[in-house]
């Protein structure tokens, strides 16, 4: 029976081969978490993201 490279042991991964899957809001509203699939070795990864600032509607600055 032939195992599947892919499924193996994913320390060793750079984690090269990604999909992104989404964003999910946090409750701290100046971060979310970006998700990604690793192909090579199927697992998923979380970024905690900064939003960018200066971009709600609240904190627009007009110079005169």
């Amino acid at each position: 029976m032939k195992t599947d490279d892919r499924k193996k042991d994913n320390s060793m991964c750079k984690h090269k081969h990604l999909v992104f899957l989404g964003k999910q809001e946090m409750p701290a509203k100046e971060h979310f978490l970006a998700l990604f699939n690793c192909l090579d070795c199927c697992s998923t990864i979380a970024l905690k993201m900064a939003k960018e600032a200066g971009r709600s509607k609240g904190n627009l600055s007009r110079s005169a």
